[in-house]
This record gives structure tokens, C-alpha cells and sequence, in this order.
């Protein structure tokens, strides 16, 4: 794969969550509360002294709108402060077979059999206690599973600054490395959203694949790859 160009990306993009679909055995993945921690690190402490010029927060992020029974959902909006003040998430109509994180902003569940339809209006807010945002209102198709299908799900953190410490205004979006040797990717996704940082590959056959992840920016510049994640699909 290209490595990092001078000048741009964070030294590693961090892929930091993983949900394998099917029958699948995971490797080199963070757990539930390494992935609450980096994406309330995100967010910002709390602030020591109180905000006179309150700014609102902000939010990002594109939802996956597409769901299978059996398969894991996730998505994890990015929201930031410029006070530096705590973040909370909220969530408007909610599926029943999920779960959602008020500390994370994260939604999360697998859907059964009985779960099969749409669910529409959904919609993610986040607050400083004083001003709220949300994002647009996104709606998740649940589909029956397919025999023989699997997949896995990719999260990660976008970065915000070049390797040289400048602010990163010109990302363009992510490029998705996998193949069946470590550190050795023979297919790739390209994934032209800056804001989509969860991605679902799917359709993938028998065996033991490695995964990492890469940012670019306008001028088609590729950032130094993530650490490398493992799924194993029997």
C-alpha cells in the first residue's frame, strides 16, 4: 500500500472497533471500553472555568442504513466542543433491538428474525449541557440473512491534524486495505466520504483476513496505514 506522503496525516489512523459478522473469531481487536474511552477522548474533558461565549458543538458522521439478522449493527458518530466542554448524546426514535451509549453516542445491536423492516426518523443529537445538534434524521432497512453470507464491520477515528502538526482541512475520505497475509493487502474499498468512518465489507469468502485502514486528502495523498486488525470467518 502507499505509505504517508510528508507533510500529511496522523502518524496511524486509528481503527478501533471491529464487529465480524457470520462465524467469525476476532484478533488484535479493542474491547467495549477501550472504544467508549477513545471516542469520549474525542470529545473533550470537562472545562475548569465556566464558558461566558458558550460556541455550539459539533457532529459528524453517516449512518449505515442497511442491517441483516444475525449481523452486528454499529455506528459511531464524531462530536467535538470548541469550549471543551463535556459532550452527552441523545437519540430519537430508537430500533428496539439496539442499543444506544449516551456517554459514546455509539448504536449498537444485531437484529433477529422478528426485526426484519424499516426503521425510519432516527436521529442523533449531541449537547454541552447548553446548546444541542444533531445530525440529519437516517432511517436502517433490517433484511432477512442470507445463507452462506458474512462480512465484517470497520470503525474508525478520523484524524484531525497532518503528521506535521497543522490542522488536516483537506480530507477527502478512506481507503480500506485487506487481504489474507499480515501486512500484506491485495484488495482494497475506497470509501470518497470524510465523514463515513464505519464501513461494512461484505460477501467475503472461507478464511483469516487482515484489515487496516488509510485516510487521504484532496490531492490524493495516503496517510501511514492503521494498526492491523484480524478476522477469521469458518
Amino acid at each position: 500500500m502507499t505509505r504517508a506522503k510528508r507533510g500529511f496525516g496522523s502518524p496511524g489512523i486509528a481503527l478501533f472497533a471491529i464487529l465480524a459478522v457470520g462465524s467469525a473469531a476476532l484478533s488484535g481487536c479493542n474491547d467495549d471500553s477501550a472504544t467508549a474511552s477513545s471516542a469520549t477522548g474525542a470529545s473533550g474533558a470537562a472545562g475548569t472555568s465556566e464558558v461566558v461565549n458558550n460556541a455550539a458543538p459539533t457532529i459528524q458522521g453517516s449512518a449505515i442504513t442497511s442491517a441483516t439478522v444475525g449481523t452486528v449493527y454499529s455506528f459511531q458518530p464524531q462530536a467535538t466542543d470548541p469550549n471543551n466542554q463535556p459532550i452527552t448524546f441523545s437519540i430519537a426514535n430508537k430500533p428496539a433491538w439496539a442499543t444506544f451509549n449516551a456517554g459514546t453516542g455509539q448504536l449498537l445491536g444485531t437484529p433477529s428474525a422478528g426485526d426484519v423492516g424499516n426503521y425510519s426518523d432516527i436521529q442523533i443529537g449531541a449537547s454541552d449541557g447548553k446548546t444541542a445538534v444533531s445530525l440529519p434524521a437516517f432511517a436502517i432497512t433490517v433484511a432477512a440473512a442470507v445463507a452462506g453470507g458474512s462480512g465484517v464491520s470497520l470503525t474508525w477515528v478520523a484524524p484531525t491534524e497532518n503528521s506535521d502538526g497543522t490542522p488536516l482541512t483537506d480530507l477527502k475520505g478512506y481507503k480500506i486495505h485487506y487481504g489474507t497475509q499480515p501486512q500484506s493487502y491485495t484488495d482494497s474499498i475506497s470509501v470518497d466520504n470524510p465523514t463515513l468512518t464505519t464501513f461494512l465489507v461484505s460477501s467475503l469468502p472461507s478464511g483469516k483476513y487482515y484489515f487496516a485502514v488509510t485516510a487521504m486528502n484532496s490531492q490524493g495523498l495516503e496517510s501511514s496505514p492503521s494498526d492491523e486488525i484480524a478476522a477469521t470467518f469458518n
